[in-house]
């Protein structure tokens, strides 16, 4: 959606009322894409830091290196709020 949105050209900011595909785009990111981002990193990380066994158990460690459970549960709340931060 964001790309089709993109090529369109209805991301300037000058536009007096955005289009319908602006519109359901931003609706869709600050209803679904934001919460379910950072409930993700929130969560997963709690759990981690009280009972690691129960959301990441130690035997998935020779199949998920640490990086990429670091980088899947950590991005998705990092680029999320980036996007809240940084409009283009």
């Amino acid at each position: 959606m964001c790309f089709v949105n993109d090529l369109t050209g209805r991301r300037r900011r000058d536009t007096s009322s955005p289009g319908l595909l602006r519109r359901l785009e931003d609706g869709l990111y600050a209803s679904l894409a934001f919460p379910i981002g950072v409930f993700v990193g929130v969560v997963f990380w709690t759990l981690f830091a009280i009972d690691r066994e129960v959301v990441y158990p130690t035997v998935v460690d020779a199949y998920i290196p640490a990086h990429m459970n670091h980088l899947m549960h950590t991005m998705s709340e990092r680029t999320t709020t980036t996007k809240t931060k940084v409009r283009h």
